[in-house]
């Protein structure tokens, strides 16, 4: 008997921890378990019903994006086909004008931190006491009644992070791409049809060879070429502005440009190994959106200076 009790007065206590409720042997108590026990369930079956309904548009918005893909890529295949050299070099025009929007992004960034760090600078410099006169000049000469300008207060408007804010040049990134249509991608495209033709990727190493010779004698051509043609169509003087930048910034966009085709080496590599030779200058395009940006920003004298940059001249 005393066994008993006690396995009941364990029961009910466990059953108290689980339901909230006292642990007693009268029917107001039991009442009240039973509610909580229909509104926990409830509140399974309602949550139950909302992931059924969250998994159902995931789904469903997974299949128009993939049936969207399916459509892209059946479309670009068959552009492929009918007109190889056209479609390459619009896809590598598209890449090239995206590629110098981010190096043109990356520029803004840079010279909008230079100018946060000279004005902090600046707010340093202001928080020496002056003395009475200059305090008192300075009160009136921002008056609004002495014609000086009122405290601008800050916007709240949201700020897109990938825009430049009137910066952008549009003439550059146009040249960018035509460079890319009209140059490097035909380049790209008897390239690679030259390189199957020597070489015929069969193996790891010959997609290796591939990548290499892309690396080392295409991207020597892109960068000449690119420098002088942007240069030409940017509307600079090619005898006093280009060739002097050509000379000054060659040599060290070349170094970026090995540097940046070393770390994408890999995808690249993927790219000769598994791709058919119609694809690869699509691939090698989108992986080297990231390089075109460098190659942009470096051509155009990147870090030295918004002035030499636009004229297309290296300090």
């Amino acid at each position: 008997g005393v066994a008993a009790t006690s396995h009941n007065s364990n029961f009910m206590r466990i059953k108290s921890m689980i339901f909230g409720g006292r642990a007693s042997t009268s029917s107001t108590p039991r009442i009240s378990n039973n509610t909580s026990t229909n509104n926990g369930v409830n509140m399974l079956m309602a949550l139950g019903a909302m992931l059924s309904l969250l998994a159902t548009f995931k789904t469903e918005t997974l299949g128009s994006t993939a049936k969207l893909l399916r459509s892209l890529s059946t479309w670009y295949l068959t552009r492929l086909e009918m007109a190889p050299l056209v479609t390459k070099s619009l896809s590598g025009g598209l890449i090239a004008f995206l590629g110098d929007y981010g190096a043109q992004w990356f520029e803004y960034k840079q010279s909008s931190s230079d100018k946060s760090s000279s004005r902090s600078e600046r707010s340093n410099n202001d928080n020496v006491i002056p003395n009475p006169s200059d305090r008192a000049s300075r009160f009136v000469s921002t008056s609004p009644r002495a014609g000086g300008s009122t405290l601008q207060q800050p916007s709240k408007r949201k700020h897109n992070p990938f825009s430049i804010r009137g910066t952008y040049n549009l003439r550059r990134s146009l040249a960018r791409s035509l460079e890319c249509i009209l140059i490097s991608s035909p380049l790209m495209h008897y390239g690679y049809d030259l390189f199957e033709s020597l070489l015929p990727v069969s193996s790891s190493f010959a997609a290796l060879a591939h990548v290499v010779a892309d690396s080392v004698f295409l991207d020597g051509i892109f960068v000449g070429t690119g420098i002088i043609a942007t240069g030409i169509m940017e509307g600079h003087s090619l005898k006093r502005e280009v060739l002097p930048n050509l000379r000054n910034v060659y040599v060290p966009t070349l170094k970026a440009s090995v540097a940046t085709s070393s770390a994408l080496m890999p995808l690249q590599f993927l790219s000769f190994r598994f791709l058919p030779v119609q694809l690869r200058v699509l691939s090698v395009n989108a992986v080297d959106l990231v390089w075109t940006g460098v190659v942009s920003f470096v051509s155009h004298g990147g870090g030295r200076g918004h002035h030499h940059r636009e004229l297309g001249v290296s300090e």
